[in-house]
């Protein structure tokens, strides 16, 4: 995927691609907090909630013979009071005397207005007037009881306060009374309003009613293990992807062939699997040494993707490089040589890693004399190029058959001996006219140049050659490396070909093999055991 310095470009692709690489990450916190809620559920004791409806209905109020309707605004008011009143120390001691021995049962209670679509709060004018009296409890039945104690005792203390209220003031009444004799005029209705005010205390009522008693509950209202095992995994899933994302922008490896692709804005030319080093000790030349293997078949394929680029014939040299030394560029540039000579094209193999040379050893061949001898003038070209026959050994016959009946189709130049300025030899006009000179020989020049970012002799090189190719070791390649690659890449005049990568595949598919590293040592002794040196430097592959 593109990088953080992309990420605006970045498709669904991109993002799956994201949290399918860190995917261990939202498993775990999957697992972990999906493991939390259930957890913490299965442990719990089980609660059950039973609720009891109180209803406001406040007894009809006439003026001059017509019923006037309630005050909307007394009506909030007298449901928020319940809400509010529910749980002060005078409620609760008064139900603690009707539940009796229940009272010792742990319990909690609550009051909150009822929701709209309860059939029983329609008012007609959008205020609630229903209150839902819950309690939870760890038995069903205490806390149905808990329940209607809690809504009879809410109903008779405001019953008593009313009746309160009346009795005082019947006594303020009864005072009047009392002070006016018989005869005066105000005592008949004196005595009219007292009896008024004793009707009125004997029909309070606290203006609420029970609708809806509470009944024992059939099931828990919690512990619910899988209802929060379920939020727990959503939960996890959100915060799994949130981790993925902010973990891969402080990762700094190169976690799939296309995201070093982007990094280095060329197109991805090849993918090259992983053996383990001793396989590949075994055979290191596994073009010729394991013809019919998934490594030797990824190499085929890059080479069929590097004809494809070439369709004009214009790319008659080019260049092999990466970030740093040790990601497999020699390995692959001999067995891509090799494939190229087998498909009849004549190569010419330059090492022209004058700081680290490296060829030399996959072909069992002596470096005494190479390119630092040829431009130094101590030898010839002629003299210097070392001819393999490209073929392998027959199963009966013991002969050595190349793909045009034992001609030599692949040319190698070894380095030569280090020499001390090896930055001003590939600088010079002379080895300018050495690859021109090689490019007017032969079909395809493929140069093993140095790793791009220790030193410049790759990015001198870019001036002498066709076509560039860059290799990416995903086990060791970092977005900052690549980063800085990039930087130099787009500088070179020559044709940038494309990515290879070593390590893991993606879905994709651009020629999928196995690759890997090994030790010098185990490489010398194989490529000696190899190659036959004929006669004055020539050598044959068998």
């Amino acid at each position: 995927m593109a990088q953080s310095d992309h990420i605006d470009a970045m498709t669904l692709r991109d993002y799956w691609r994201v949290v399918w690489l860190r995917r261990y990450w939202v498993i775990a916190i999957v697992v972990v907090c999906t493991s939390v809620a259930f957890g913490r559920q299965i442990v719990q004791s089980p609660t059950y909630v039973a609720t009891a409806q109180l209803m406001y209905s406040p007894p009809p109020t006439l003026s001059n013979g017509v019923v006037v309707s309630p005050d909307l605004s007394r009506l909030s008011f007298e449901v928020q009071n319940v809400v509010s009143t529910v749980g002060t120390p005078a409620v609760r001691q008064r139900a603690a005397k009707a539940l009796g021995r229940d009272a010792t049962v742990s319990y909690s209670i609550s009051a909150t207005p009822a929701v709209p679509s309860s059939s029983s709060s329609a008012t007609g004018t959008g205020v609630q007037t229903v209150v839902d009296i819950t309690a939870e409890a760890g038995s069903p039945a205490v806390a149905a009881r808990v329940a209607n104690a809690y809504a009879q005792t809410i109903i008779q203390l405001r019953k008593e306060t009313q009746q309160q209220s009346w009795r005082t003031a019947e006594q303020i009444v009864q005072l009047s009374l009392d002070s006016q004799s018989k005869q005066s005029p105000d005592y008949a209705t004196l005595q009219q309003q007292l009896r008024n005010l004793q009707i009125a205390e004997a029909s309070a009522t606290g203006d609420f009613e029970i609708i809806v008693p509470a009944t024992p509950p059939a099931s828990p209202a919690s512990p619910k293990p899988l209802k929060w095992a379920l939020f727990g995994f959503v939960a996890g899933l959100f915060l799994g992807v949130v981790a993925a994302f902010v973990v891969n922008q402080f990762d700094t490896h190169v976690r799939s062939p296309e995201a070093a692709a982007g990094l280095l804005k060329m197109p991805l030319l090849a993918q090259l699997g992983k053996i383990s080093a001793k396989s590949l000790d075994r055979e290191p030349l596994y073009v010729l040494g394991a013809p019919s293997g998934p490594p030797a078949e990824a190499i085929r394929k890059l080479r069929a993707n590097l004809e494809f680029s070439n369709v004009d014939g214009e790319l008659r040299s080019l260049f092999l490089t990466s970030a740093w030394q040790g990601e497999g560029k020699t390995t692959l540039a001999c067995n891509l040589s090799v494939a190229l000579a087998e498909a009849g094209s004549k190569v010419v193999l330059v090492d022209g890693d004058l700081r680290r040379p490296r060829v030399h050893t996959y072909f069992g061949l002596k470096n005494a004399l190479g390119v630092s001898s040829v431009l130094t003038g101590k030898t010839t070209l002629e003299d210097t190029l070392r001819p393999v026959l490209v073929g392998r050994r027959s199963a009966t016959a013991g002969d050595v058959r190349g793909p045009a009946h034992g001609q030599h189709k692949l040319s190698v130049l070894t380095s030569g001996l280090v020499p001390p300025n090896p930055g001003e030899i590939i600088a010079s006009n002379r080895f300018r006219e050495l690859i021109a000179r090689l490019q007017s020989e032969f079909d395809i020049v493929m140069v093993d140049a140095p790793a791009l970012l220790p030193v410049g002799d790759a990015a001198t090189m870019a001036r002498f050659v066709d076509g560039l190719v860059f290799l990416v070791n995903l086990d060791k390649a970092r977005r900052s490396s690549l980063h800085a690659a990039a930087s130099q890449v787009s500088q070179m005049p020559c044709r940038k070909l494309g990515v290879v990568t070593i390590g893991k595949l993606s879905e994709l598919g651009y020629g999928h093999g196995y690759y890997g590293q090994y030790t010098r040592g185990e490489r010398d002794e194989l490529a000696a055991s190899r190659v036959t040196v004929l006669g004055s430097g020539e050598a044959s592959y068998e």
